[in-house]
């Protein structure tokens, strides 16, 4: 092919098909002697028509004439040199190009290409020091990209002599890790402001470790600093950047080794009574070990990758500190910070773990200890947020027992309760909070879920939901000044496969049983309260210790009984309100905790139990009046509304003060057969029946 027949081929192609053409040519010709001939021909130009230029004084010539008109056979110049690059075996021609050219836009790819095809390192060395600015920085970088450290590290010490600190940083992340160690340890050179730390961190990032390790070597063995080595980490971490942590802990192995660091020098919290000694004499029962700022921020990484070693440093940073509980962990430890979605399948057994231990350190001195259970703030941050929805519902139901259990073993004994700072009364109300946070917390997950296939049964059910949803137009922005756009006659309908009757029938069938699997859930996640919570928590938070002020006043003590009463009886709204239209779990609430506690001697009248009355009653009769439930539910839900109202009912007529409007609120909801037992009972109590509105 020769230069008439390559060039008619050329212009029928555009930009990009050019290029590949002439790449092809140099690849395929590379061993033939007429693909020089070829390239040199197309090189070939016309001197361009230059007029005399100005001279000042013979020896200052202020624009050169140019020797190559490159603008007008840019087509020419293009296909030789690409072709010459893509041969590799055009070396000459190339230098003698990237002296030669004008072009800026074929220096970048002479470059390029003398750098990876130039064996003798002297020469791209000249090169380099000889070159402007702009043509030395392209040659450093296609050095850097093509990892020619040899001729970086040789121009090196040329250029921070002559050109300074600023420019040689730029490149160092392309030398040996021996090498940028050395300039590392120079401290104009650790400071600079120009130094590529993300680079430093991708290719040396052992050169890190190293530094740190001097550092946090150097600052034990100093008075002065060696129990504040978190300083040392905190000012690598801001040295490199978020990028240059990225791409350290990026590498599990590097991951691995700044852990292992953080072992070999611990960072220890002095936690003895007394003056803190020196370091090395600090017996190991009064330090405890504090996690890096370097791992403490990215927490969510380390347990996925050291997930044996990273159980080991989460479990030191509990321990018990002059009857207090302490946790070293972040704040947000069971929120994002350990990135626990990521985790939902392959470290529920780490978590597990954590919570045990959390656990084992935990006493009811520690939890009851002061002002406020010092745990309890674990437990919040344990079943607060969307912690819960990481696991199934068989590894949150484990989780939830467990917890369960431990507050049951903490239960307060009102008998025998001697913490300091802290009444019987006091530490029934916070135990009653933990609990209910914990089951409140797990209950919203569960609801959340139901909620989900409630609408996926919805949209199976009613075809047009979706039918709606197709026929809308699609949005289009609007039309700028003097565009025009074509009106259409129809709206777009998007493409909706209609699942066919069978398939309906099969995915129905699928949301009833998961929704059969979140009902059983919650029906033992009730259980689990119900075994957890008894009586003597409920009676000792409503009484205080009241009783046993003999020198109060009356007032005081009624006062501190109402204000102990409407704490408690608060706290059942949640419960009611998380049982929603589950007849079977409101019997269950109201068989084992209702019933034999809230009724036995309990003053009614008080407003304090009006809001838990009403909102049973009334929710028991929006279920027996909801169509959408089955008959069997409403005939339930029917039968136990009468029973209730007829609890309270009987419990308020032996009330020292009885209110019409209440007694009439309480009695609408019973059956035939408690309206004549109440009637009869009301005409013993000299009222007329007749202003009720009932028939005798």
């Amino acid at each position: 092919m020769d230069k008439k027949q390559l060039l008619a081929q050329a212009d029928k192609l555009n930009y990009g098909e050019r290029i590949q053409l002439a790449a092809k040519l140099g690849r395929d010709l590379k061993d033939s002697p007429k693909l020089k001939d070829l390239i040199e021909s197309l090189l070939a130009h016309p001197a361009p028509d230059a007029p005399q230029m100005e001279i000042e004084d013979e020896f200052v010539q202020i624009l050169p004439p140019q020797l190559r008109n490159t603008g007008k056979y840019f087509n020419e110049d293009q296909l030789a040199l690409t072709a010459a690059v893509a041969s590799k075996t055009c070396l000459e021609l190339l230098h003698r190009e990237y002296s030669t050219n004008p072009s800026i836009l074929f220096k970048k790819l002479l470059v390029k290409a003398i750098v990876r095809q130039e064996k003798d390192d002297e020469k791209i060395a000249e090169m380099i020091l000889r070159e402007v600015p702009k043509l030395r920085k392209q040659l450093i970088h296609s050095c850097v990209r093509y990892r020619r450290v040899a001729i970086l590290e040789k121009v090196y010490p040329s250029l921070k002599k002559s050109q300074g600190v600023d420019l040689v940083a730029d490149f160092l992340h392309g030398c040996s890790p021996d090498f940028v160690l050395a300039e590392l340890r120079d401290e104009e050179v650790l400071y600079n402001k120009s130094l590529n730390w993300n680079g430093i961190a991708r290719h040396h990032g052992r050169v890190i470790i190293t530094l740190i390790r001097d550092a946090l070597t150097t600052a034990s063995t100093d008075i002065n600093e060696e129990w504040d080595l978190q300083t040392v980490w905190s000012e690598w971490l801001k040295r490199i950047g978020n990028g240059g942590k990225e791409e350290l802990l990026h590498n599990t192995s590097l991951s691995g080794e700044i852990l292992q660091l953080s072992n070999d020098i611990p960072i220890l919290s002095w936690i003895g009574v007394g003056e803190r000694p020196r370091r090395a004499d600090a017996a190991s029962k009064d330090v405890v070990q504090v996690i890096p700022s370097l791992i403490s921020g990215s927490l969510g990484l380390f347990i996925c990758k050291h997930p044996e070693k990273m159980l080991q440093v989460c479990k030191q940073t509990i321990y018990i500190r002059k009857n207090r509980f302490v946790c070293g962990l972040p704040h947000n430890f069971w929120g994002s910070a350990g990135g626990w979605p990521r985790l939902r399948s392959n470290r529920y057994s780490w978590i597990l773990e954590m919570v045990k231990e959390v656990i084992s350190k935990s006493s009811s001195n520690t939890f009851y200890r002061g002002y406020g259970p010092q745990d309890k703030t674990i437990l919040e941050q344990l079943f607060t947020g969307d912690f819960l929805e990481n696991f199934s519902h068989k590894q949150m139901l484990e989780l939830i027992k467990l917890v369960f259990e431990h507050l049951f073993s903490l239960r307060p004994d009102v008998h025998n309760f001697h913490v300091k700072g802290c009444t019987p009364q006091d530490a029934c109300t916070k135990w009653l909070e933990s609990v209910l946070t914990s089951y409140n917390s797990a209950y919203r997950v569960l609801r959340n879920d139901e909620n989900i296939l409630m609408v996926r049964e919805r949209l199976i059910e009613d075809d047009n939901i979706d039918e709606g949803a197709s026929t809308q137009p699609t949005s289009r922005p609007a039309p700028r000044r003097g565009q025009k756009i074509k009106a259409k006659t129809a709206a777009t309908k998007k493409r909706i496969h209609k699942r066919s009757e069978s398939e309906k029938a099969a995915e129905l069938a699928k949301i009833q049983k998961l929704k059969a699997n979140v009902a059983q859930t919650m029906s033992t996640l009730l259980k689990h309260l119900l075994a957890t919570v008894t009586g003597q928590e409920w009676k000792v938070a409503q009484e205080g210790t009241v009783a046993q002020e003999e020198h109060s006043s009356a007032d005081v003590k009624n006062t501190v009984l109402s204000r102990n009463r409407d704490d408690t009886s608060s706290k059942y709204l949640p419960i009611l309100k998380s049982l929603d239209n589950h007849v079977d779990l409101i019997e269950q609430f109201y068989k084992e905790l209702l019933s034999p506690i809230l009724l036995k001697g309990q003053d009614l009248t008080h407003h304090t139990w009006v809001g838990v009355r009403d909102y049973l009653l009334t929710r028991l009769d929006s279920i027996v009046r909801n169509p959408k439930l089955s008959e069997q539910e409403r005939e339930h839900a029917k039968a136990l509304l009468a029973q209730t109202a007829t609890l309270f009912l009987n419990a308020y007529l032996e009330s020292p003060v009885i209110n019409a409007e209440d007694l009439l609120s309480i009695a609408k909801h019973t059956g035939h057969d408690q309206r004549i037992t109440f009637v009869v009972q009301w005409e013993k109590l000299c009222f007329r029946p007749r202003i009720l509105g009932f028939k005798t």
